[in-house]
């Protein structure tokens, strides 16, 4: 192996004794590596290819390695893991909406009820039983009067009676499918009260009555967890169609 001091083969504006900032090595043929790798630019790639070091910067001469290692990406995962585990039960999302869900049915409930007796013009009305937890439609099924057939006249014209009908509107009965039949709410949602003129029924049946031209009382529903956390009030207007979802902050 032929030694030889580098200080003859440095390039022009470099020190004696300097390569660029690389190391001085007395081998022709490590020597010539460092210089084709101080040419081939400031990012140290081609230096770590003609070197044959592992260890040399991908990234910059003197820095580290880009990039992360598998232990600290476990680290960060955990770690990310760890406070979803304590932050996301916290949040209830589940119980929202399920909560919502529930205002929603009973809202639509309250909307049809209030279409049919226009439509109709018979008397429904929206069943909240608190102590189960549930909900249906009932209505004023109309009767058919039991009165003879009109008799005709000496004319040969029929006499048509023109007193209407007796409504029954005190005699509900649920109405046909599945809005006549209860609907109970699964956990966790719970059927808090019922706010009404006379204050707060959180106990017992309360019959939500809507005349045949779509007034009612002025009402809201309760609905909530199990909890408490999250409650929402349906909001049943006197004339509006809409029913409104609010949540009780």
């Amino acid at each position: 192996m032929i030694g030889f001091a580098a200080r003859g083969l440095v390039s022009p504006g470099v020190e004696p004794g300097e390569t660029n900032g690389l190391p001085v090595r007395s081998n022709l043929f490590d020597f010539a590596r460092l210089r084709l790798a101080a040419r081939s630019g400031a990012d140290g790639a081609s230096a770590c290819w003609l070197s044959g070091r592992e260890d040399l910067p991908r990234s910059g001469r003197y820095g580290r390695r880009a990039g992360f290692t598998l232990s600290e990406l476990v680290a960060v995962v955990a770690t990310f893991a760890l406070i979803a585990a304590m932050v996301l039960p916290n949040l209830n999302l589940g119980g929202s909406r399920a909560v919502r869900a529930a205002a929603d049915d009973v809202a639509t409930s309250v909307e049809l009820a209030r279409e049919r007796a226009i439509m109709t013009g018979r008397v429904h009305a929206v069943v909240i039983d608190l102590d189960r937890g549930a909900h249906w439609v009932e209505w004023s099924k109309p009767i058919a009067p039991e009165t003879p057939a009109p008799a005709a006249s000496d004319t040969g014209k029929r006499q048509l009676d023109l007193v209407p009908p007796p409504i029954e509107g005190e005699a509900l009965e649920p109405l046909f499918g599945n809005f006549g039949r209860p609907q109970v709410v699964e956990d966790p949602v719970v059927l808090l009260g019922v706010e009404i003129d006379d204050g707060v029924a959180d106990s017992g049946t309360v019959e939500l009555r809507i005349d045949a031209d779509g007034a009612t009382d002025p009402a809201a529903i309760l609905i909530g967890d199990a909890d408490g956390t999250y409650v929402v009030r349906v909001e049943v207007e006197p004339l509006a169609d809409a029913v409104a979802v609010v949540h009780v902050e």
